[in-house]
């Protein structure tokens, strides 16, 4: 019936977790429908089941897979792990589009949704998959550069607040000093009804995220609103599958929708909620508002780009965006001193045109000042580790949580990513929680850089 239910689906892609008989029954039934797949049994010796991924062979083909198995916690006396669910990723290569990959994380999560407190345990193993992630497109990246590569992630969560999860996943990335893998921030949650219905719950668990900035969403199958629990006649699991369909976005689709980011942030728009740009990705902005490669933005041109993507914005806002930039100490060091950049345009903001130095400034000048109120990820995060709820997060507080999340251990007579703010024993407050955090993952530079 499972199998009847996945045929009717008729998807491209399958994720599959609590999946077993995988040899014997699944990926021999499913092969006889033009389906290849790949397997990772769960680390747990009486468990049999696992993360499964399968694909129509005549729309894709396996460049690469790779498994991970959580380590939920490290035995002290011994230094032996403890391990009991897994991850599965597969780069696949479209064979419509063979400059197109697409990178798809199969993930099965803690379980207990209903206990808040196993969403440190949850966080430390989305963590775990996001470094594996950075790690697996770094080693692919010759074959299935960043800039052509798509992530979709997909399974049972075990949670009820993803954003939580992955605002606690960013700033253990932070804190750690991981690599962050843009699809860290860049992650769409596909909207949907509850996806499990039992006697005792109601609850939607399961998620499929999708990287934004490659991947458009075209259609997502609605899911009925049960009454009755499952499985039953109709429906042969426990959980309702989730069905999308995507479209590639082109990279000048991206660049528009970047441009638009731009013009949110630097307006001062509070319901911008979108990710903060990388550097990497602002110079490929830039190539969009330098529309004739003078190296320079004039406020005309600034006008133009603003008609060009579409963007309503009016004169006061528009003079107050571009007056910002020339203000702005643009490639200025942490320190204060102007770099050599910010020295070559002293002249040209002098004449009321911007370089990319002060493009650039002037964005994370006002990244930097965004309302607290734009990065739920961080809010939900911040509140994990602020564990008295005074507002403030100390060291012990640090301590505490990050002894059950962290996916690594944490050194903490090194430079860390709290040492100025905690070296005196003193606490941090949400907006330097959440600017450091941001701080890191504009240090990211794509494999492909």
């Amino acid at each position: 019936r499972l199998v009847g239910q996945m045929v009717t689906l008729d998807a491209d892609v399958f994720s599959l977790v609590e999946c077993d008989h995988f040899d014997e029954f699944f990926k021999p039934m499913l092969s006889q429908r033009g389906y290849e797949g790949v397997y990772r049994k769960r680390p747990r010796p009486t468990s049999d089941d696992g993360c499964a991924i399968f694909w129509k062979s005549s729309k894709f083909e396996l460049v690469s897979h790779e498994g991970t198995d959580f380590v939920d916690r490290v035995e002290p006396e011994t230094g032996s792990t403890v391990k009991d669910r897994c991850a599965l990723l597969a780069l696949l290569r479209s064979r419509t589009h063979p400059h197109k990959y697409l990178i798809v994380i199969s993930v099965h999560l803690a379980r207990n949704p209903e206990d808040a407190q196993r969403d440190r345990l949850r966080a430390k193993q989305v963590a775990q998959v996001f470094r594996v992630l950075s790690d697996f497109a770094v080693r692919c990246n010759e074959i299935a550069p960043s800039s052509c590569t798509a992530v979709v992630m997909c399974g049972d969560l075990n949670a009820t607040n993803f954003a939580k999860l992955r605002g606690l996943s960013l700033a253990l990335a932070a804190i750690t000093s991981s690599g962050v893998h843009p699809f860290m921030w860049d992650a769409q949650d596909v909207p949907t009804r509850a996806t499990s219905i039992t006697s005792s719950r109601k609850v939607r668990i399961d998620a499929l995220f999708f990287q934004s900035s490659r991947l458009r969403l075209i259609n997502n199958q609605e899911l009925p609103s049960l009454s009755e629990p499952i499985p039953n006649y109709e429906h042969p699991s426990d959980h309702l599958p989730l069905l999308s369909h995507f479209r590639w976005k082109s990279d000048f689709d991206r660049d528009l929708a970047l441009a638009r980011t731009w013009f949110r942030v630097m307006a001062d728009r509070s319901a911008c909620d979108a990710p903060p740009l990388t550097i990497e990705e602002q110079r490929a902005l830039w190539v969009i508002f330098d529309w004739n490669n003078e190296g320079q933005l004039t406020r005309a041109k600034l006008k133009r780009i603003a008609q060009f993507t579409g963007v309503q914005v009016d004169a006061a806002t528009e003079a107050s965006i571009f007056e910002r930039m020339l203000a702005v100490k643009g490639a200025a060091s942490e320190e204060g001193a102007l770099g050599e950049e910010e020295a070559r345009g002293a002249d040209g903001a002098a004449a009321g045109r911007v370089d990319f130095a002060r493009f650039s400034a002037a964005y994370e000048v006002a990244i930097y000042n965004m309302r607290n109120e734009q990065l739920p990820e961080l809010i939900e995060a911040f509140k994990v580790f602020d564990t008295n709820g005074d507002g403030r997060i100390t060291l012990d507080e640090l301590r505490s949580v990050l002894k059950e999340c962290s996916p690594v251990p944490i050194e903490w007579d090194s430079e860390g990513f709290f040492h100025k703010a905690l070296s005196d024993g003193g606490s941090i407050l949400y907006e330097d929680f959440a600017r450091r955090i941001i701080q890191h993952r504009r240090q990211y530079q794509p494999c492909s850089s």
